[in-house]
């Protein structure tokens, strides 16, 4: 979908590293997801940091089966550093939420919403503490830095140092969900990263150990040059055995949620679908060139020759002497349940009985009380959540 440089460039990154890493994303969905209205299947993506909505857009229009919410909390560079002190309504106000909007009312995309808000380490921990995935699809570029940026007290005061603080972020973001699209920038940002595992893919390998999953590596399915180097992974959880959380869960995981609407600004309802599992300063003048991609050239066909070079992305898969033994300790019927036992199975209660509700009751029953019961079940999801999941009950 061929949308205005003009509009969703930042900090001087050349259009193509845009157009090239979504042709990059779009095949790897397409294999996954197939693609028109009998093959395609549902599923839920999330755009973290979505900054001016690009990919997410892209991903909303290309896959209009697909769920397709943006997290943006202006932490960063590309949209400011309004979300540092500022307000929920200062960050829906930046210029950045409000192209996305404005394009998702423009374009009528009634399956990509926009969730204004701030994710750190603790936020991402509250999110991990629900025992299972939030969606089909993670989409993390170049945002984990501004992330970790604003999470080095939270490390503190978990006993975590920067770099195990950095890795136990990552790791926790890898168990929201089965399959990421993640880029890392490079020096001069995460230096304590580079400084501890000497490489993107090496941080990765040690984050995705310290998840307790079993993560396949495809890529990279291109390179940017764009103050250093930049590779796009990715990585499928191929140990995967729990389904990601239907829409009206993921939805009351966001106490703000945008639409396409205009009057839809708080809590918009968006369309009621269930997804599946089924498959600040920088340098002034930065060495920038047009980046390569590993795609093949059919997908590419609007993309220069100049910003080509194709090769075969790497898969690799940890071994099952590579991994760690799980940490977590399943509930057994005659053992006493944890607190986090228990705050994990209050939290996916409500999203099983909206499903089976929708699934069920949909139907038989067009009532308001039906409805009521509905957005009742999501508040009390997102409350929990909000408050910290199984902390509340200590």
């Amino acid at each position: 979908m061929a949308l205005p440089e003009g509009e969703f460039t930042y900090i001087e990154r050349p259009w193509s590293h845009f157009v090239i890493r979504w042709a990059a994303i779009d095949v790897e969905l397409e294999r996954m997801y197939g693609r028109g209205d009998i093959s395609e299947v549902p599923f839920s993506l999330l755009d973290l940091g979505s900054c001016c909505g690009f990919f997410s857009l892209q991903a909303a229009a290309g896959y209009p089966r697909a769920l397709v919410a943006g997290v943006e909390g202006s932490v960063g560079i590309g949209n400011g550093t309004t979300g540092v002190a500022g307000t929920e309504d200062e960050i829906v106000e930046t210029k950045a939420i409000q192209t996305h909007l404005q394009w998702i009312q423009k374009l009528g995309l009634p399956n990509c919403v926009i969730a204004p808000e701030v994710w750190d380490y603790r936020r991402v921990c509250t999110l991990a503490s629900i025992g299972r995935p939030i969606c089909d699809v993670l989409l993390s570029l170049s945002v984990i830095h501004h992330i970790d940026n604003v999470s080095t007290q939270h490390y503190t005061n978990a006993g975590l140092s920067h770099v195990e603080g950095t890795v136990s972020l990552v790791a926790k973001l890898l168990q929201l969900s089965p399959r990421h699209f993640i880029e890392l920038p490079n020096r001069p940002w995460i230096d304590h990263v580079f400084d501890a595992y000497g490489s993107a893919r090496a941080f990765l390998d040690a984050a995705a150990q310290a998840s307790g999953r079993r993560w396949s590596f495809t890529g990279p399915l291109c390179t940017s040059e764009w103050y250093g180097r930049r590779e796009l992974w990715l990585l499928e959880d191929f140990s995967q055995q729990q389904s990601s959380l239907p829409w009206p869960g993921f939805k009351a995981l966001f106490s703000r949620v945008l639409s396409s609407s205009p009057e839809q600004r708080r809590t918009a309802p968006v369309p009621s679908v269930s997804s599946t599992t089924t498959a600040t300063t920088h340098p002034v003048h930065p060495q920038l060139d047009a980046g390569s991609i590993n795609t093949p050239a059919a997908r590419l066909a609007q993309v220069s020759p100049a910003a080509q070079t194709m090769q075969q992305p790497a898969r690799s898969a940890w071994t099952p002497e590579q991994l760690p033994q799980s940490t977590q300790v399943l509930p057994t019927a005659r053992g006493p349940l944890s607190q986090q036992a228990i705050g994990a199975a209050l939290l996916a209660a409500p999203t099983a009985l909206i499903q089976l509700m929708f699934n069920c009751a949909m139907p038989l029953l067009q009532q308001k009380v039906f409805f009521m019961r509905v957005d009742l079940c999501s508040s009390l999801i997102r409350d929990l959540c909000v408050q910290g999941g199984p902390s509340v009950f200590t």
